[in-house]
Protein backbone atom coordinates (compact mmCIF):
# COMPACT_ATOMS: atom_id res chain seq x y z
CA UNK A 1 0.00 0.00 0.00
CA UNK A 2 0.73 3.32 -0.27
CA UNK A 3 1.64 5.56 2.83
CA UNK A 4 0.16 9.43 3.11
CA UNK A 5 2.82 10.84 5.67
CA UNK A 6 0.60 12.23 9.24
CA UNK A 7 1.55 15.68 8.75
CA UNK A 8 0.73 16.07 12.30
CA UNK A 9 3.28 13.33 14.10
CA UNK A 10 6.49 15.64 13.80
CA UNK A 11 9.80 13.92 13.58
CA UNK A 12 10.14 10.12 13.70
CA UNK A 13 13.39 10.18 15.44
CA UNK A 14 13.72 9.60 18.90
CA UNK A 15 12.66 11.89 21.66
CA UNK A 16 11.99 12.42 25.18
CA UNK A 17 9.44 15.04 26.19
CA UNK A 18 10.22 17.45 28.88
CA UNK A 19 13.86 17.54 29.04
CA UNK A 20 17.06 18.30 27.21
CA UNK A 21 18.18 15.42 25.30
CA UNK A 22 20.78 12.93 26.80
CA UNK A 23 24.63 12.50 25.60
CA UNK A 24 22.85 8.71 24.46
CA UNK A 25 19.74 10.73 22.49
CA UNK A 26 22.30 13.09 20.30
CA UNK A 27 24.62 10.53 19.45
CA UNK A 28 21.21 8.77 18.06
CA UNK A 29 20.97 11.64 16.14
CA UNK A 30 24.44 12.35 14.91
CA UNK A 31 24.78 8.58 14.22
CA UNK A 32 21.74 8.67 12.00
CA UNK A 33 22.84 12.04 9.98
CA UNK A 34 26.84 10.92 9.63
CA UNK A 35 25.01 7.70 7.82
CA UNK A 36 22.51 9.43 5.84
CA UNK A 37 25.87 12.18 4.64
CA UNK A 38 28.36 9.55 3.65
CA UNK A 39 25.37 7.40 1.86
CA UNK A 40 24.20 10.59 -0.08
CA UNK A 41 28.05 11.48 -0.64
CA UNK A 42 28.57 8.03 -2.59
CA UNK A 43 24.89 8.11 -4.25
CA UNK A 44 26.30 11.42 -5.76
CA UNK A 45 29.92 10.71 -6.78
CA UNK A 46 27.73 7.51 -8.33
CA UNK A 47 25.71 9.91 -10.57
CA UNK A 48 29.06 12.12 -11.71
CA UNK A 49 29.19 14.17 -9.02
CA UNK A 50 32.41 15.35 -7.42
CA UNK A 51 31.05 15.54 -3.70
CA UNK A 52 33.13 17.83 -0.91
CA UNK A 53 31.90 17.50 2.59
CA UNK A 54 31.56 20.95 4.07
CA UNK A 55 29.62 21.10 6.89
CA UNK A 56 33.00 19.37 9.11
CA UNK A 57 32.15 16.16 11.14
CA UNK A 58 28.55 16.33 9.60
CA UNK A 59 30.15 12.09 8.43
CA UNK A 60 31.40 11.69 11.96
CA UNK A 61 29.84 10.46 15.39
CA UNK A 62 32.29 12.79 17.33
CA UNK A 63 29.88 14.36 19.95
CA UNK A 64 31.41 18.27 20.56
CA UNK A 65 29.31 18.88 23.74
CA UNK A 66 31.49 22.04 24.77
CA UNK A 67 33.74 25.08 23.64
CA UNK A 68 32.65 24.51 19.82
CA UNK A 69 31.77 27.63 17.81
CA UNK A 70 27.92 27.85 17.60
CA UNK A 71 25.42 28.83 15.09
CA UNK A 72 27.60 28.44 12.44
CA UNK A 73 25.34 26.41 9.67
CA UNK A 74 26.54 25.46 5.97
CA UNK A 75 25.00 23.11 3.53
CA UNK A 76 26.53 19.70 4.21
CA UNK A 77 27.79 18.63 0.73
CA UNK A 78 29.52 21.03 -1.93
CA UNK A 79 29.69 19.30 -5.33
CA UNK A 80 32.89 21.28 -6.75
CA UNK A 81 32.41 20.21 -10.34
CA UNK A 82 29.55 22.65 -10.66
CA UNK A 83 29.04 24.43 -7.11
CA UNK A 84 25.57 22.49 -6.69
CA UNK A 85 25.11 22.17 -2.45
CA UNK A 86 23.54 19.61 -0.68
CA UNK A 87 22.07 19.76 3.00
CA UNK A 88 21.01 16.00 4.10
CA UNK A 89 18.40 15.50 6.72
CA UNK A 90 18.52 11.81 6.97
CA UNK A 91 15.45 10.53 8.67
CA UNK A 92 13.93 6.95 10.09
CA UNK A 93 11.17 7.45 7.96
CA UNK A 94 10.41 9.41 5.17
CA UNK A 95 9.39 12.88 5.36
CA UNK A 96 10.05 15.91 4.23
CA UNK A 97 10.24 18.61 6.99
CA UNK A 98 12.58 20.48 8.44
CA UNK A 99 13.00 22.52 12.07
CA UNK A 100 11.60 25.93 11.85
CA UNK A 101 11.87 28.88 14.61
CA UNK A 102 10.27 32.36 13.52
CA UNK A 103 12.52 33.92 17.06
CA UNK A 104 16.09 33.21 15.07
CA UNK A 105 16.90 33.95 11.56
CA UNK A 106 19.81 30.97 12.11
CA UNK A 107 17.18 28.76 12.96
CA UNK A 108 14.94 28.69 10.21
CA UNK A 109 14.46 25.54 7.69
CA UNK A 110 15.87 27.73 4.59
CA UNK A 111 18.82 29.17 6.33
CA UNK A 112 21.77 29.61 4.14
CA UNK A 113 20.41 27.26 1.44
CA UNK A 114 19.61 29.26 -1.83
CA UNK A 115 17.17 28.56 -4.23
CA UNK A 116 19.46 26.25 -6.41
CA UNK A 117 20.74 24.14 -3.71
CA UNK A 118 18.96 20.51 -2.97
CA UNK A 119 17.92 18.74 -0.18
CA UNK A 120 18.70 14.80 0.30
CA UNK A 121 16.36 12.37 2.38
CA UNK A 122 17.76 9.39 3.11
CA UNK A 123 16.10 6.86 4.74
CA UNK A 124 17.62 5.25 7.57
CA UNK A 125 16.93 2.01 9.74
CA UNK A 126 18.69 0.56 12.81
CA UNK A 127 20.09 -2.54 11.95
CA UNK A 128 22.25 -3.61 15.28
CA UNK A 129 22.39 -3.46 18.83
CA UNK A 130 24.15 0.00 19.11
CA UNK A 131 22.68 3.49 18.14
CA UNK A 132 25.40 3.97 15.82
CA UNK A 133 24.01 0.59 13.98
CA UNK A 134 21.96 2.82 10.80
CA UNK A 135 21.88 1.47 7.67
CA UNK A 136 20.89 3.42 4.51
CA UNK A 137 18.19 2.02 2.52
CA UNK A 138 19.37 2.28 -1.18
CA UNK A 139 16.50 4.77 -2.88
CA UNK A 140 17.07 8.31 -1.72
CA UNK A 141 15.53 11.42 -3.06
CA UNK A 142 16.25 14.99 -3.38
CA UNK A 143 14.41 18.51 -3.68
CA UNK A 144 15.24 21.91 -4.80
CA UNK A 145 15.21 24.64 -2.02
CA UNK A 146 13.80 26.61 -4.21
CA UNK A 147 10.43 24.50 -4.82
CA UNK A 148 10.44 23.80 -1.12
CA UNK A 149 10.70 27.91 -1.07
CA UNK A 150 7.47 28.61 -3.33
CA UNK A 151 5.68 25.69 -1.33
CA UNK A 152 6.43 27.47 1.63
CA UNK A 153 5.88 30.98 0.88
CA UNK A 154 2.53 29.83 -1.45
CA UNK A 155 0.74 28.20 1.81
CA UNK A 156 1.66 24.75 0.10
CA UNK A 157 3.22 23.81 3.77
CA UNK A 158 1.93 22.44 7.33
CA UNK A 159 3.64 23.72 10.46
CA UNK A 160 3.11 21.65 13.50
CA UNK A 161 3.18 22.87 17.31
CA UNK A 162 6.59 23.99 18.86
CA UNK A 163 8.67 20.73 19.72
CA UNK A 164 8.93 19.79 23.03
CA UNK A 165 12.18 21.36 25.39
CA UNK A 166 14.62 18.27 24.57
CA UNK A 167 13.82 18.93 20.68
CA UNK A 168 14.80 22.96 20.86
CA UNK A 169 11.45 23.92 20.96
CA UNK A 170 11.36 24.15 17.30
CA UNK A 171 8.38 24.08 14.87
CA UNK A 172 8.24 21.83 12.21
CA UNK A 173 7.48 22.67 8.66
CA UNK A 174 6.06 19.47 6.41
CA UNK A 175 5.37 19.32 3.04
CA UNK A 176 2.57 16.65 2.42
CA UNK A 177 3.55 13.92 0.44
CA UNK A 178 2.14 10.00 -0.41
CA UNK A 179 4.97 7.31 -0.01
CA UNK A 180 4.66 3.95 -1.98
CA UNK A 181 4.42 1.59 1.47
CA UNK A 182 5.29 -1.32 -1.18
CA UNK A 183 6.63 -1.94 -4.74
CA UNK A 184 3.59 -1.62 -7.28
CA UNK A 185 2.67 1.23 -10.13
CA UNK A 186 0.25 3.67 -10.63
CA UNK A 187 -2.74 2.34 -12.77
CA UNK A 188 -4.49 5.53 -13.04
CA UNK A 189 -4.74 9.08 -12.49
CA UNK A 190 -5.74 12.43 -12.99
CA UNK A 191 -5.19 16.04 -11.63
CA UNK A 192 -7.68 15.41 -8.75
CA UNK A 193 -7.04 11.63 -7.36
CA UNK A 194 -4.46 8.67 -8.72
CA UNK A 195 -4.93 4.73 -8.26
CA UNK A 196 -1.70 2.90 -6.81
CA UNK A 197 -1.52 -1.11 -7.12
CA UNK A 198 0.69 -2.89 -5.11
CA UNK A 199 2.31 -6.11 -6.11
CA UNK A 200 1.96 -9.04 -4.14
CA UNK A 201 -2.35 -8.93 -4.02
CA UNK A 202 -2.65 -6.72 -6.82
CA UNK A 203 -5.06 -4.63 -4.42
CA UNK A 204 -5.84 -1.04 -5.56
CA UNK A 205 -5.99 1.99 -3.38
CA UNK A 206 -7.13 5.13 -4.53
CA UNK A 207 -5.57 8.44 -2.85
CA UNK A 208 -7.09 12.41 -3.52
CA UNK A 209 -4.62 14.90 -5.10
CA UNK A 210 -6.33 17.50 -2.51
CA UNK A 211 -5.92 18.63 0.74
CA UNK A 212 -7.52 20.39 3.44
CA UNK A 213 -6.92 23.85 3.06
CA UNK A 214 -6.82 23.67 -0.57
CA UNK A 215 -3.29 22.04 -0.84
CA UNK A 216 -2.78 20.67 -3.93
CA UNK A 217 -0.65 17.42 -4.26
CA UNK A 218 0.82 16.40 -8.19
CA UNK A 219 2.17 13.18 -9.39
CA UNK A 220 5.51 12.26 -9.25
CA UNK A 221 5.46 9.00 -11.34
CA UNK A 222 3.95 8.56 -14.68
CA UNK A 223 0.97 5.72 -15.05
CA UNK A 224 2.23 1.82 -14.88
CA UNK A 225 5.97 3.09 -14.11
CA UNK A 226 7.39 0.44 -11.59
CA UNK A 227 7.94 1.97 -8.14
CA UNK A 228 9.80 0.65 -5.30
CA UNK A 229 9.39 0.93 -1.60
CA UNK A 230 9.77 4.36 0.24
CA UNK A 231 9.21 5.93 -3.69
CA UNK A 232 7.28 9.68 -3.38
CA UNK A 233 4.21 8.98 -5.86
CA UNK A 234 2.61 12.37 -4.71
CA UNK A 235 3.72 15.97 -3.42
CA UNK A 236 3.60 19.05 -3.53
CA UNK A 237 7.07 19.83 -4.80
CA UNK A 238 9.06 18.17 -7.56
CA UNK A 239 10.96 15.08 -5.88
CA UNK A 240 13.83 13.44 -8.01
CA UNK A 241 16.00 11.07 -7.76
CA UNK A 242 19.15 12.53 -8.54
CA UNK A 243 20.80 15.84 -8.77
CA UNK A 244 21.20 17.36 -12.51
CA UNK A 245 25.26 17.55 -13.32
CA UNK A 246 25.39 21.24 -14.64
CA UNK A 247 28.01 22.94 -16.38
CA UNK A 248 31.60 22.47 -14.92
CA UNK A 249 33.10 25.32 -12.82
CA UNK A 250 36.76 25.93 -12.48
CA UNK A 251 38.96 27.66 -10.00
CA UNK A 252 37.97 31.00 -10.86
CA UNK A 253 34.70 30.32 -9.79
CA UNK A 254 35.22 29.97 -6.39
CA UNK A 255 38.10 32.42 -6.46
CA UNK A 256 35.24 34.87 -7.23
CA UNK A 257 33.34 33.17 -4.09
CA UNK A 258 36.03 34.17 -1.89
CA UNK A 259 35.01 38.05 -2.67
CA UNK A 260 31.40 37.24 -1.89
CA UNK A 261 29.95 39.58 1.22
CA UNK A 262 28.39 35.98 2.20
CA UNK A 263 31.37 34.50 4.70
CA UNK A 264 29.66 30.92 4.59
CA UNK A 265 30.00 31.34 0.46
CA UNK A 266 33.97 32.20 1.47
CA UNK A 267 33.84 29.21 3.49
CA UNK A 268 33.03 26.90 0.93
CA UNK A 269 35.29 28.61 -1.58
CA UNK A 270 38.19 28.38 0.21
CA UNK A 271 37.49 24.71 1.18
CA UNK A 272 36.75 23.98 -2.95
CA UNK A 273 39.93 25.62 -3.65
CA UNK A 274 42.17 22.96 -1.99
CA UNK A 275 41.65 20.89 -5.03
CA UNK A 276 42.98 23.31 -7.26
CA UNK A 277 46.47 24.31 -7.99
CA UNK A 278 48.42 27.37 -9.25
CA UNK A 279 49.90 30.81 -7.91
CA UNK A 280 46.68 32.78 -8.49
CA UNK A 281 44.55 30.56 -6.14
CA UNK A 282 47.05 30.78 -3.63
CA UNK A 283 47.15 34.42 -3.75
CA UNK A 284 43.88 34.63 -3.46
CA UNK A 285 43.90 32.34 -0.40
CA UNK A 286 46.07 34.49 0.92
CA UNK A 287 44.28 37.49 1.02
CA UNK A 288 41.46 35.66 3.08
CA UNK A 289 44.57 34.18 5.47
CA UNK A 290 45.31 37.49 6.37
CA UNK A 291 42.32 39.40 7.06
CA UNK A 292 42.28 39.85 10.55
CA UNK A 293 38.39 40.69 10.44
CA UNK A 294 37.46 37.46 8.48
CA UNK A 295 35.66 34.56 10.33
CA UNK A 296 38.37 32.17 11.53
CA UNK A 297 36.34 29.13 10.00
CA UNK A 298 37.25 30.69 7.01
CA UNK A 299 40.87 31.33 7.58
CA UNK A 300 41.24 28.09 9.01
CA UNK A 301 39.76 26.62 5.60
CA UNK A 302 42.02 28.75 3.55
CA UNK A 303 45.05 28.02 5.81
CA UNK A 304 44.65 24.42 5.08
CA UNK A 305 43.91 24.82 1.60
CA UNK A 306 47.04 26.71 1.41
CA UNK A 307 48.94 24.11 3.92
CA UNK A 308 48.09 20.88 0.82
CA UNK A 309 49.52 23.32 -1.65
CA UNK A 310 52.98 23.45 0.24
CA UNK A 311 52.58 27.26 1.15
CA UNK A 312 54.37 28.45 4.80
CA UNK A 313 51.75 31.09 4.48
CA UNK A 314 49.08 27.89 6.05
CA UNK A 315 51.53 26.50 8.33
CA UNK A 316 52.08 29.67 9.69
CA UNK A 317 48.97 30.24 10.66
CA UNK A 318 48.08 26.87 12.08
CA UNK A 319 51.02 27.47 14.47
CA UNK A 320 49.74 30.49 15.96
CA UNK A 321 46.34 29.98 15.83
CA UNK A 322 46.54 26.57 17.84
CA UNK A 323 47.68 28.93 20.50
CA UNK A 324 44.75 31.49 20.00
CA UNK A 325 43.70 33.25 23.57
CA UNK A 326 40.42 31.44 22.74
CA UNK A 327 40.03 27.79 23.82
CA UNK A 328 36.96 27.46 20.90
CA UNK A 329 39.88 29.04 18.31
CA UNK A 330 42.74 26.57 19.77
CA UNK A 331 39.66 23.75 19.31
CA UNK A 332 38.67 24.49 15.75
CA UNK A 333 42.26 24.59 14.74
CA UNK A 334 42.61 21.03 15.97
CA UNK A 335 39.53 19.94 14.37
CA UNK A 336 40.85 21.25 10.61
CA UNK A 337 44.32 19.58 11.53
CA UNK A 338 42.58 16.56 11.83
CA UNK A 339 42.02 16.57 7.41
CA UNK A 340 45.72 17.99 7.27
CA UNK A 341 47.10 14.92 7.20
CA UNK A 342 50.77 16.04 7.31
CA UNK A 343 54.03 15.22 9.83
CA UNK A 344 54.22 18.53 10.20
CA UNK A 345 50.24 18.89 11.43
CA UNK A 346 50.70 16.09 13.36
CA UNK A 347 53.28 17.50 15.38
CA UNK A 348 51.21 20.02 16.21
CA UNK A 349 48.68 18.02 17.77
CA UNK A 350 51.11 16.14 19.40
CA UNK A 351 52.36 19.36 21.08
CA UNK A 352 48.85 20.31 22.32
CA UNK A 353 48.12 17.04 23.71
CA UNK A 354 51.19 16.90 25.78
CA UNK A 355 50.31 20.46 26.70
CA UNK A 356 49.15 19.59 30.31
CA UNK A 357 48.14 23.46 31.28
CA UNK A 358 45.86 23.24 28.17
CA UNK A 359 42.08 23.27 28.25
CA UNK A 360 40.83 19.77 29.09
CA UNK A 361 38.21 20.22 25.85
CA UNK A 362 41.54 21.24 22.79
CA UNK A 363 43.46 18.47 24.76
CA UNK A 364 40.78 15.91 24.33
CA UNK A 365 40.31 17.82 20.35
CA UNK A 366 43.31 16.99 19.57
CA UNK A 367 43.85 13.25 20.57
CA UNK A 368 41.04 12.80 18.55
CA UNK A 369 42.54 14.64 15.91
CA UNK A 370 45.39 12.25 15.66
CA UNK A 371 42.88 9.66 15.63
CA UNK A 372 41.98 10.30 12.49
CA UNK A 373 44.97 10.70 11.22
CA UNK A 374 46.22 6.58 11.19
CA UNK A 375 49.53 7.78 12.13
CA UNK A 376 51.76 5.45 13.63
CA UNK A 377 54.27 8.20 15.12
CA UNK A 378 51.38 9.32 17.05
CA UNK A 379 50.80 5.84 18.71
CA UNK A 380 53.39 6.66 21.86
CA UNK A 381 52.30 10.07 22.89
CA UNK A 382 48.27 8.82 22.69
CA UNK A 383 49.37 5.91 25.17
CA UNK A 384 50.87 8.24 27.06
CA UNK A 385 48.26 10.80 27.55
CA UNK A 386 45.64 7.91 29.12
CA UNK A 387 47.49 8.98 32.29
CA UNK A 388 46.02 12.63 31.85
CA UNK A 389 43.68 13.49 35.41
CA UNK A 390 40.36 14.18 32.83
CA UNK A 391 38.26 11.23 31.78
CA UNK A 392 37.82 13.14 28.44
CA UNK A 393 41.41 13.06 27.61
CA UNK A 394 41.65 9.60 28.62
CA UNK A 395 38.58 8.44 26.65
CA UNK A 396 39.74 10.11 23.12
CA UNK A 397 43.22 9.06 23.91
CA UNK A 398 42.02 5.23 23.56
CA UNK A 399 39.51 5.63 21.10
CA UNK A 400 42.19 7.59 18.55
CA UNK A 401 44.56 4.37 19.48
CA UNK A 402 41.81 1.89 18.31
CA UNK A 403 41.71 3.79 15.36
CA UNK A 404 45.16 3.24 14.76
CA UNK A 405 45.45 -0.34 16.27
CA UNK A 406 43.21 -1.35 13.33
CA UNK A 407 45.69 -0.31 10.75
CA UNK A 408 48.77 -1.17 13.11
CA UNK A 409 48.45 -4.29 14.35
CA UNK A 410 52.08 -5.16 15.72
CA UNK A 411 52.79 -1.74 16.30
CA UNK A 412 50.20 -1.65 18.88
CA UNK A 413 51.44 -5.04 19.97
CA UNK A 414 55.27 -3.46 20.58
CA UNK A 415 53.70 -0.28 22.00
CA UNK A 416 51.78 -2.82 24.65
CA UNK A 417 55.04 -4.39 25.94
CA UNK A 418 56.56 -0.66 25.92
CA UNK A 419 54.17 1.45 28.03
CA UNK A 420 54.17 1.97 31.86
CA UNK A 421 51.67 0.05 33.82
CA UNK A 422 49.17 3.41 33.87
CA UNK A 423 48.98 3.45 30.11
CA UNK A 424 48.55 -0.16 29.20
CA UNK A 425 44.96 -0.12 29.64
CA UNK A 426 44.48 1.86 26.44
CA UNK A 427 46.73 -0.09 24.60
CA UNK A 428 44.70 -3.21 25.80
CA UNK A 429 41.30 -2.05 24.50
CA UNK A 430 42.77 -0.82 21.15
CA UNK A 431 44.19 -4.22 20.47
CA UNK A 432 40.70 -5.75 21.74
CA UNK A 433 38.40 -3.40 19.64
CA UNK A 434 40.73 -2.37 16.69
CA UNK A 435 43.42 -4.62 16.12
CA UNK A 436 41.58 -7.63 17.75
CA UNK A 437 45.47 -9.39 18.45
CA UNK A 438 45.53 -12.86 18.88
CA UNK A 439 47.12 -15.33 21.50
CA UNK A 440 50.08 -15.78 19.03
CA UNK A 441 50.77 -11.84 18.52
CA UNK A 442 50.41 -11.31 22.19
CA UNK A 443 52.86 -14.72 23.43
CA UNK A 444 55.95 -12.80 23.93
CA UNK A 445 54.02 -10.17 26.45
CA UNK A 446 53.32 -12.51 29.26
CA UNK A 447 55.95 -10.74 31.04
CA UNK A 448 54.60 -8.97 34.20
CA UNK A 449 51.45 -9.33 36.36
CA UNK A 450 50.52 -6.44 35.04
CA UNK A 451 51.21 -7.23 31.49
CA UNK A 452 49.35 -10.79 31.85
CA UNK A 453 45.97 -9.41 33.58
CA UNK A 454 45.36 -7.22 30.35
CA UNK A 455 46.19 -10.10 28.11
CA UNK A 456 43.58 -12.17 29.71
CA UNK A 457 41.35 -9.21 28.90
CA UNK A 458 42.32 -8.84 25.30
CA UNK A 459 41.72 -12.71 24.41
CA UNK A 460 39.20 -12.97 27.03
CA UNK A 461 37.03 -10.35 25.65
CA UNK A 462 37.86 -10.34 22.20
CA UNK A 463 38.29 -13.83 21.08
CA UNK A 464 36.47 -16.87 20.87
CA UNK A 465 37.14 -20.05 23.32
CA UNK A 466 39.20 -21.62 20.48
CA UNK A 467 41.62 -18.78 20.38
CA UNK A 468 41.64 -18.67 24.75
CA UNK A 469 42.38 -22.44 24.26
CA UNK A 470 45.71 -21.47 23.16
CA UNK A 471 46.70 -19.93 26.36
CA UNK A 472 46.59 -23.17 28.26
CA UNK A 473 50.69 -24.17 26.83
CA UNK A 474 51.22 -20.67 27.40
CA UNK A 475 50.71 -19.42 31.23
CA UNK A 476 47.51 -21.64 32.65
CA UNK A 477 46.82 -18.56 34.95
CA UNK A 478 46.28 -15.92 32.33
CA UNK A 479 43.95 -18.84 30.58
CA UNK A 480 41.88 -19.54 33.55
CA UNK A 481 41.24 -15.53 33.90
CA UNK A 482 40.54 -15.10 30.06
CA UNK A 483 38.25 -18.20 30.43
CA UNK A 484 36.66 -16.72 33.35
CA UNK A 485 35.87 -13.86 31.23
CA UNK A 486 34.88 -15.70 28.35
CA UNK A 487 32.24 -17.83 30.42
CA UNK A 488 30.76 -13.87 31.91
CA UNK A 489 30.63 -12.51 28.77
CA UNK A 490 28.33 -15.18 26.81
CA UNK A 491 26.99 -16.83 29.82
CA UNK A 492 23.46 -15.13 29.24
CA UNK A 493 23.63 -13.21 33.07
CA UNK A 494 26.36 -10.63 32.13
CA UNK A 495 23.36 -8.27 30.51
CA UNK A 496 20.28 -9.53 32.63
CA UNK A 497 18.74 -6.96 34.18
CA UNK A 498 16.22 -7.81 37.47
CA UNK A 499 13.28 -5.58 39.01
CA UNK A 500 11.46 -5.65 41.56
Amino acid sequence: MAIEVDNNAGEAEPQKKHSFKSDKEFLAYISMGAAGVRAVVQNLRNQGHEPLILERGSDDFKLWKSTRIKGWRVPDVLCVNDATRVEVRAKSEFRISGSHSTGKAERQWSYGLSDNDYMAFPVCRLVGARIIDWEVLPLIQYVRVGDLKSAFEGGMTQVTDAKAASQGSEKQVVWPVVVAGSNGEVVEGTSERFVFKRDGDNRKIPYKLTRKGGIALTLQVRVAEPVVEGQVLASVVPVVRAVPVGARVGANHYIDELRSSNERVRFAAAKALSGFTGSNIDEALGIRLSDANEHVFVRLEAAASLSRHGSSAGWGFFENTIGDQFAENRLECCIVLAEVRDARSRDLLVSKLQQEDEHVDVRAGAAWALGEHRSVEAMSALADAFTARREEIRVEAARALTKLAREHRMPTVELFKQVGDMARPAVAFALRRGARATTAELKDALKTDDMRQWVAYVIGTGQSIEEIEKLKQLDREVFFAATLLWKMLTSGIYHLEEYG
